[in-house]
């Protein structure tokens, strides 16, 4: 499904070219799950934004690689294109629910946004129901979904961050140590 081949990213900084991550190379298949272990700055969350097309340009930039999605190189999609696949074929977990929740919306609206764009065929009711099941796979209470990010814990946040990836039945989920925040008992 999923093919990266010699994927290399930097950043300029004002101390010169930082090389995030250097010829990463993996594949995903169908129904598989894979983990990239690494140490802080080791490049984990830089090739998960290489892959989405969420490499602030500049300061970062691409230097090589592909990302083949069945046939579909992410890496030089057009955003338009890229756009377009994310949420309908890839959503993304965040690893911090803080920055990746708009703290002024509610989670009914963070979890179904991505459902208004990718699946605009489903009723209001239809989103509805989603946006619940949805709260209720990731252990939170439906009622949750009149509330704003502000008003839960850390964890509590990241779960909603992940109940809005699932909501859109991605073909394939990148995740950003979407777990780091949640507590033992999950």
């Amino acid at each position: 499904m999923l093919s990266v081949r010699n994927l290399s990213a930097s950043f300029h900084t004002r101390a010169g070219i930082v090389r995030a991550v250097r010829n990463v190379s993996f594949d995903v298949a169908p129904g598989e799950t894979l983990g990239i272990v690494g140490e802080s700055g080791s490049g984990k969350s830089v090739t998960c934004y290489s892959m989405m097309g969420l490499i602030p340009m500049p300061p970062g930039r691409i230097e090589s690689g592909s990302a083949m999605l069945d046939g579909t190189d992410l890496l030089r999609c057009p955003e338009k294109e890229l756009r377009a696949i994310r949420g309908k074929r890839i959503s993304m977990i965040f690893q911090d629910p803080m920055a990746s929740l708009n703290e002024r919306a509610k989670v009914s609206y963070i979890v179904g946004e991505g459902l208004q764009n990718v699946r605009p065929d489903l009723t209001a009711a239809q989103r509805e129901e989603k946006v619940r099941q949805a709260l209720l796979d990731v252990g939170l209470l439906p009622e949750f979904a009149s509330r704003f990010p502000h008003e839960f814990s850390g964890g509590q946040r990241q779960r909603i961050g992940i109940a809005r990836a699932i909501a859109l039945q991605p073909d394939l989920i990148v995740c950003d140590e979407p777990v780091s925040a949640l507590d033992v008992s999950v």
